[in-house]
């Protein structure tokens, strides 16, 4: 998941689908939702964020129900950069909340 994350925030997009097609994989084979969920995030947004708007919030819904807020506290702000660099500031601001809303469910200190 990093190396997809760092290789996006290099603007190595291909790269980052790349680790994203392999962790994803890797991810089924170990039936390991929480993951597979993540990595279905990135892909959307690395691929087609404006497109896919509604199924990542999705994505990050089935982790809320599965109260993996650690996952999306941390990636969410990530998903809302994404947004922001297209200039769709309220889809930006949900992840954002979200990322708040799960930094306080798990007790982290916020601004």
């Amino acid at each position: 998941m990093k190396f997809a994350r760092s290789s996006y925030k290099s603007d190595q997009v291909d790269q980052a689908i790349s680790w994203v097609i392999e962790g994803k994989t890797f991810s089924k084979e170990q039936q390991n939702t929480n993951f597979i969920l993540k990595f279905n995030v990135l892909e959307k947004c690395y691929t087609a964020p404006q497109e896919n708007y509604e199924d990542i919030k999705k994505e990050l819904c089935f982790l809320e129900e599965r109260k993996a807020y650690v996952d999306i506290e941390a990636l969410a702000p990530d998903v809302a950069s994404i947004y922001k660099k297209l200039n769709l500031y309220e889809e930006s601001n949900y992840f954002l909340e979200l990322a708040l809303k799960s930094c306080t469910l798990i007790g982290k200190e916020v601004i």
